[in-house]
């Protein structure tokens, strides 16, 4: 389990998270302080368009990514490729 927070729409939905624990691995914290990117937002630091490349929106960072539970079915990432995810977000 890990907390977490989104900034608003003029930090890009920068992406903060708090401690993790868990037996998953900790693969989230490699995103933090990101921008969101969509197909039509390339807020990532690559050279490409992660966002287009990976075809979903996410967190990308510098690799474009390491995590990425917004990705196709059955090719989501998280420290390799995993088939199901669940991710909740409530606002505080």
């Amino acid at each position: 389990m890990r907390l977490a927070s989104i900034g608003d729409a003029a930090s890009k939905y920068r992406l903060t998270v708090g401690d993790y624990s868990g037996n998953a691995g900790d693969k989230f914290n490699d995103h933090n302080g990101d921008k969101f990117s969509a197909k039509d937002q390339d807020n990532d630091s690559w050279v490409t368009h992660c966002a287009s490349v990976h075809q979903g929106p996410w967190w990308y960072n510098g690799g474009c990514d390491h995590v990425n539970l917004n990705r196709p079915f059955g090719k989501m990432a998280w420290a390799g490729y995993i088939l199901r995810s669940v991710m909740m977000i409530r606002k505080i």
